[in-house]
């Protein structure tokens, strides 16, 4: 409903009736709107740092270059088939109040760092050519981004092969 809506449009009431839940008991577990925005953000943001941080952990010893390519698998893996609908929170611009756009910043913060230390490791070993890392950075993110866009109407087994085809070609812009 957020991701449907958007923040301001989305209204407790509509939550608790797409939950099949009193006012009264979403507003036992949550004070306010901007509470329940809160902790979705804070789970799904968290949720995929967390799985990122165990990629970047497993993949430590290799190539700078295998390390980007399961990093953005994981990427895509999470915006197309486990969370389609949560990605579109956490691009700017958002019309987010001051509380919620310091937790995206944050979180998206968190998220970016595991991409910035692999594109500086490749471009120190020499791995990546001699490249702009914040430019190529918001260019994988932002076509990575754009992927459930064009892709939403595929069957499961075609993300998977879109998936491979979307990193093979941003790998290109770092080698």
């Amino acid at each position: 409903m957020l991701y449907e809506r958007g923040y301001h449009a989305m209204s407790m009431d509509d939550v608790a009736a797409q939950m099949d839940l009193t006012k009264a008991t979403l507003y036992h577990y949550f004070h306010s709107k901007e509470d329940l925005v809160s902790e979705c953000l804070t789970f799904v943001g968290n949720e995929v740092n967390e799985r990122l941080a165990k990629l970047a952990g497993e993949t430590a010893g290799e190539s700078p270059t295998n390390r980007l390519r399961a990093l953005l698998h994981e990427q895509l893996t999470i915006l197309l088939l486990d969370y389609p609908e949560a990605g579109r929170l956490f691009v700017q611009p958002l019309d987010w109040p001051a509380g919620q756009r310091q937790l995206v910043r944050k979180l998206r913060d968190e998220h970016d760092r595991f991409f910035r230390d692999v594109i500086a490791d490749g471009i120190e070993s020499g791995e990546f050519r001699d490249i702009d890392s914040t430019i190529v950075r918001h260019c994988i993110h932002g076509a990575v981004n754009y992927v459930p866009v064009w892709a939403q109407s595929r069957r499961r087994g075609d993300l998977t092969a879109i998936s491979d085809q979307v990193v093979d070609h941003l790998l290109k812009l770092v080698r």
